[in-house]
This record gives C-alpha cells, sequence and structure tokens, in this order.
C-alpha cells in the first residue's frame, strides 16, 4: 500500500472530473472525463468513463491501461484496447457510495477519493461522517484495507477504522461573492459607467464560475448537499445584485441625464437541468 505520507503525487478524483481526453496517436479531442471506475475491495483505478457529443450522452469506457498521460490540462489515452477488459467491466463509481459498519450501522457517505497517479492505486476514499456534510466539516479518510466489503450503492468498513479515521480533506469552501473596490461599502462611485458594467458583469461571471465548479462536484452526492449550495449560490448572486443596484442609484443621481441599463447577474442558472 502506498504511503501517504511519502507519496507526494497523488491525485483526487474531482480534480480529474470533465479534464479533456486526447487520442496519444491523433491529438484529437475524445471527450472528457465523467468518472474513474475502481475495484473498491482492492483499491486499484481500472479505468474511466469518457463523455463525449450532446451533452455528454455518449459513454465510453478506457482502461488505466490506455492512459499514456494525467497531465495537468488533460487525460492523453491510446485508442487500442489493453488487456484487463473483464476488471474494467467490473469496476464501479466509488463516489457517492454509502458507509456502512459490520454492525449495520450507516456511517457516512464518500465523496472522493485520492490515487497514487503513475499506479493507480487508491490510497484513501474520502467520507463524510453521517450527521456532517462535505461542505464545511471536512472528509475523513479510509483505506482499502478497512474495507470488508463492497457492492454498487454500498460499502461496509469496519467500526474501528471509521471511528478512528483520521480528517484528511478539507470541505468544500462555501460560494461568496468577492468584494471589489468599486463595490464596497463607502467606495467612492466610478464615474464611468462602462467600467462599473464590466467590473459588475466579471464579478457575476466569478460567482457563476464557482458554482459550476461546485455543482460538477457534487453530481450524484447527496441531494441535501446540492440544496445547500443552491442556496449559497443565489444568496451570493443576490449579494452581488444588490451592491451593484445601490451604486447605480448613486451614480444616477450624480448623473441624471443617463439612463443605465440594469445588469442580470443570476448565478443559480447554473442549477438549472442539463
Amino acid at each position: 500500500m502506498t504511503d501517504p505520507a511519502s507519496d507526494v503525487d497523488l491525485l483526487r478524483h474531482s480534480t480529474l472530473q470533465d479534464r479533456l481526453v486526447l487520442d496519444y496517436d491523433t491529438t484529437e479531442s475524445v471527450g472528457a472525463v465523467e468518472a474513474l471506475l475502481v475495484d473498491v475491495k482492492q483499491g486499484r483505478v481500472e479505468g474511466l468513463v469518457c463523455k463525449a457529443g450532446l451533452m455528454g450522452r455518449q459513454k465510453e469506457r478506457l482502461s488505466w491501461g490506455q492512459l499514456a498521460s494525467i497531465g495537468t490540462d488533460s487525460v492523453v489515452v491510446r485508442s487500442h484496447p489493453s488487456s484487463g477488459s473483464e476488471r474494467l467491466m467490473a469496476a464501479q463509481p466509488a463516489v457517492s457510495l454509502e458507509v456502512w459498519t459490520e454492525a449495520g450501522n450507516i456511517a457516512g457517505q464518500i465523496f472522493d477519493f485520492q490515487l497514487a497517479r503513475n499506479s493507480g492505486e487508491v490510497v484513501w476514499y474520502l467520507f463524510a461522517p453521517e450527521g456532517s456534510t462535505a461542505l464545511g466539516d471536512g472528509l475523513y479518510g479510509l483505506r482499502p484495507s478497512d474495507i470488508l466489503s463492497a457492492g454498487r450503492k454500498r460499502v461496509m468498513a469496519t467500526a474501528a477504522a471509521i471511528e478512528q479515521a483520521d480528517r484528511i480533506a478539507d470541505g468544500l469552501p462555501p460560494v461568496t461573492a468577492p468584494s471589489p473596490e468599486f463595490l464596497q461599502d463607502g467606495s467612492p462611485t466610478p464615474q464611468d459607467w462602462q467600467s462599473l458594467v464590466k467590473g459588475a458583469k466579471q464579478l457575476g461571471q466569478t460567482v457563476q464560475q464557482r458554482a459550476q465548479e461546485l455543482k460538477d462536484y457534487t453530481q450524484g452526492h447527496l441531494p441535501e448537499l446540492t440544496e445547500q449550495l443552491q442556496g449559497q449560490t443565489q444568496q451570493a448572486s443576490n449579494t452581488v445584485q444588490k451592491r451593484f443596484e445601490k451604486i447605480r442609484s448613486q451614480f444616477q443621481q450624480q448623473d441624471t441625464d443617463r439612463s443605465p441599463d440594469p445588469i442580470d447577474l443570476d448565478s443559480f442558472e447554473v442549477w438549472e437541468d442539463d
């Protein structure tokens, strides 16, 4: 088993989702990573699901042996199949599996996992304990050796391992609206309305981008976690809109000849059904 203290070349499953997949021989886009497929009990990544086409409806399973490299911006694969197709077909996504003890008690849910870049070996399954969320309470680690059995919906781990699990990763940070100087309370009203509009739009795009990242992360996870993120995204959007409208009102008072159009910063739209 890989020693996480000495192996610094680890990857998080969540960081690979939606990463571009390129063909080694043609450099053409194959699609994007939808999920890694794992032999949960053995703690080994057997391959990945690549999504392509309209709304990612075309799915293709690629084995770990087909991966030529995992870069910062893409995953490079070889088109020819490799050995281990039976293991690939038996592998499954590990994220969203429920965690139970051998006594029959639910203990939490897997939200992510860490793997070794070169071998595909799972180092930690990262779970949120029952009664908490991955949003702010942090994620705790289970080693594959802690898993007693695994199915398509849940895994069973020793109660001792769950009770003694260490906090491995921070929880997801909340969606917040950044506050540039020109939108802060008490800041001078900009004299250039176009500059204000541009700045406000950029701010809205920042909130939208953050919300989209969180949406991608929580797909297939606990519905209540998604609802929390939706609420936080809308709250952040409302904060931006209120600040913008306040300065817009001040600007209009100074320059009554202008009638600037309002701007819609609805970042909540990223949560609409695909």
